[in-house]
């Protein structure tokens, strides 16, 4: 009950945007009844369709070698819409076949794919063909390499209807790229970044860099290919962007055992069991055997994705729950859509990209966390920890220009003060000049202890004779501050585009003042 009250509102909000997504998809293809076309077989030569009846509306068949098929449909205008008889469309939803081809009344209206070569890889994509006014008769030849369907049937439909066709498009094609687009960036992104780092943090976002740049692999199995050259090829690249999936989903698993959980049995397992799927994968010869075997093995996509919701449950992160959760609900409808060959749309691009994204996410903060560490330890180096100025490595990381002063300041009578008064007490001189600085200069403006009682301030586009008299009033300040009445003094010049000259110089017009007052002092001593 703590981690369901704990996660519920992230699993709720993953919730919620499956079903949006899964019902945008179920309105896209749906129509009414009337708008279904029915086709009868015309050419068959395999006899692929045989068993299928001799009027179909939607059918799907796994091919054991290449076939051609041949369907027709007649339009009866008497139970057209008047509306569909100014403007319609032959909308296709998906169509599972390696070539497509339309005739409108015998006369060529489109096609998908190359007729030579027949085969294209676009089943995932929905297809619109115009129809001119008197559209009459639909032909459609449809080759196919290890599948033949209409999953979801083919449509007449008018402007309103082809809307629907332009909302699958945009998630089936447009936001596919977009997805495959940022799940490279963001592999790149991690690759780059673990370049940066060392010990298991390295390895953390190297694998997660390598899991995501597969699963973008993994979803080119969903993209439009008009060809893929020969049937031979064809299965190559299929055996590619599958086993994508399970190289991903190996990788994933074994960057997330580095992310701040410890390492278990269970993840050897998983890790080993994938790597043996994506090996096996690559046995079946045939673009048939594929297919079987792809659906046979979907099942594991249950397994992986449960684990990894699991482990998630432990990462105290809600944000990266809630980018799993979505990510494990098109996992699992995708494993039942493959396992049961259901004639449903695949998600599992969408929840890939939410996963990658929460992965990210959740790296981002970690980086940040990490930079935030790195920047005070940083800091921390450059700092003087008993007066809270910089120290000298400072200068290194800073640049200056002809507009700014150097001044710089060196305690009068110091060592009498330690030695009368006591450390403790030079500690405190020391900080009230600090502090005195602090009060009388901009933010902008540089302090940084040189050594022992020395002190450079830089002021930045400040004339030399605007810093006497900043100077004069830091001094009156700081003497003022202790009841030692301490003083100090200076030298001002201004920056010679040379550090070490600039430093050299102002260092030696402080000492010719404190050499000024050691003399003054003799004189009225005697």
């Amino acid at each position: 009950m703590g981690y369901l009250r704990y996660y519920l509102v992230a699993l709720l909000l993953s919730i919620v945007a499956f079903t949006t997504l899964f019902f945008l998809f179920f309105w896209s293809i749906s129509f009414e009844s009337s708008a279904l076309l029915s086709w009868q077989v015309v050419e068959d030569r395999a006899q692929v369709l045989s068993s299928q009846g001799e009027s179909l509306q939607k059918f799907y068949v796994t091919l054991r070698a290449p076939t051609t098929i041949l369907l027709r449909t007649k339009i009866d205008d008497t139970r057209v819409p008047e509306d569909l008889k100014k403007s319609r469309y032959l909308y296709i939803p998906q169509a599972d076949c390696s070539y497509l081809r339309v005739y409108v009344n015998g006369h060529f209206a489109g096609s998908v794919g190359l007729h030579e070569k027949r085969t294209g890889h676009f089943w995932y994509q929905p297809f619109l063909f115009e129809l001119p006014p008197d559209a009459e008769e639909i032909a459609i030849v449809m080759s196919g390499i290890y599948e033949l369907g209409i999953d979801f049937g083919a449509f007449l439909v008018d402007e309103q209807g082809a809307k629907k066709f332009s909302i699958l498009y945009f998630l089936t094609n447009t936001l596919l790229n977009i997805t495959i687009g940022l799940s490279t960036t963001i592999g790149t992104v991690l690759l780059i970044i673990s370049a940066t780092l060392t010990g298991e943090r390295k390895k953390s976002y190297l694998y997660l860099g390598i899991a995501s740049i597969f699963g973008a692999i993994w979803m080119f199995d969903l993209v439009q290919f008009y060809s893929l050259g020969n049937p031979t090829s064809f299965l190559i690249a299929r055996k590619l962007f599958v086993t994508s999936a399970y190289l991903g989903f190996a990788f994933l698993i074994l960057g997330f055992s580095y992310f701040g959980i410890e390492k278990k049995f269970a993840y050897k397992l998983f890790i080993l069991a994938n790597l043996i799927l994506a090996f096996i994968l690559w046995i079946p010869p045939t673009n048939y055997s594929f297919k079987i075997l792809t659906n046979l093995v979907a099942v594991s996509l249950f397994f992986n994705a449960g684990f990894v919701f699991l482990e998630t449950i432990k990462s105290s992160s809600r944000v990266l729950f809630g980018f799993v959760s979505f990510f494990v609900l098109t996992i699992v409808h995708d494993g039942i859509v493959m396992f049961l060959s259901l004639n449903l749309k695949l998600l599992s691009n969408f929840g890939v990209a939410s996963l990658f994204a929460g992965f990210s996410y959740t790296l981002v903060q970690d980086y940040r966390e990490l930079l935030v560490k790195l920047t005070i330890a940083h800091t921390r180096s450059l700092t003087d920890q008993l007066t809270g100025a910089y120290n000298r490595g400072i200068l290194t990381e800073q640049t200056f220009t002809e507009e700014d002063t150097f001044v710089y300041i060196d305690l009068d009578n110091f060592k009498e003060i330690n030695d009368n008064y006591g450390h403790d007490v030079g500690d405190m001189v020391l900080k009230s000049l600090v502090e005195s600085i602090k009060r009388n200069v901009r933010k902008s403006d540089l302090i940084v202890r040189m050594g022992g009682d020395e002190f450079l301030v830089v002021l930045k586009s400040c004339e030399p004779s605007v810093a006497e008299r900043i100077v004069q009033i830091i001094l009156k300040d700081f003497s003022s501050s202790h009841e030692l009445r301490p003083q100090f003094s200076f030298g001002v010049v201004r920056f010679s585009g040379n550090l070490r000259n600039t430093l050299r110089d102002v260092d030696k017009a402080m000492y010719e003042l404190k050499t000024s007052k050691k003399l003054q002092a003799k004189k009225r001593a005697e």
